[in-house]
Parts: structure tokens; sequence; C-alpha cells
């Protein structure tokens, strides 16, 4: 799954086969890069669509400081029909 910055670092999850649990970090190391609300919208649109769990990694939400980026997948319509959020299962920043 190609994460470069040709694409901002965010996996094109619709076009990738259907997955009984998806993980998800953002902010993502070691780029940095952080899913904007449209990306989470998107993300959690299709767990919801094919019925899969989004166990989304918040590990590193305390350096986000842009007001308009969520720090939680529960900040995302929806998101508590299939998310589960963790934050890191070996730190917290």
């Amino acid at each position: 799954m190609p994460c470069t910055a040709a694409n901002n670092f965010f996996p094109d999850y619709a076009t990738l086969p259907r997955a009984d649990v998806v993980y998800f970090c953002s902010p993502n190391n070691p780029t940095g890069a952080t899913a904007t609300r449209e990306q989470l919208t998107s993300l959690v649109n299709t767990c919801r669509e094919r019925g899969s769990i989004l166990v989304f990694d918040a590990a590193y939400a305390p350096f986000v400081r842009d007001p308009t980026v969520p720090k939680s997948v529960y900040e995302i319509p929806g998101a508590k029909e299939v998310a589960i959020e963790v934050c890191s299962f070996s730190k917290y920043a």
C-alpha cells in the first residue's frame, strides 16, 4: 500500500481489497503526516460500507496543533460504529 509524498502519505483505502480490520495511525511516524478531516471521513465511510473494523492509533495526537485536524477518530461522524481508538501498544507521546 503506497504511502508517499505523491499521495500525501495517505493510502487510497477505497482501491484496496476489503479487510476485516484496518489499522491507521495519525499523525504518522516517521513522516509526521496527519490525516485531514476529509481523509478520515473517507476512511470511516469506507469501513462502514465494507463492514470493516477501524483500529485508529492516536499515539501522537498530542503533537497535533492545527485545530482543523482531528486528534481523535471519534470527531468523525459514524466512527463510533466502526472504530476502536488506541494510543499505541508501546508508547504514548
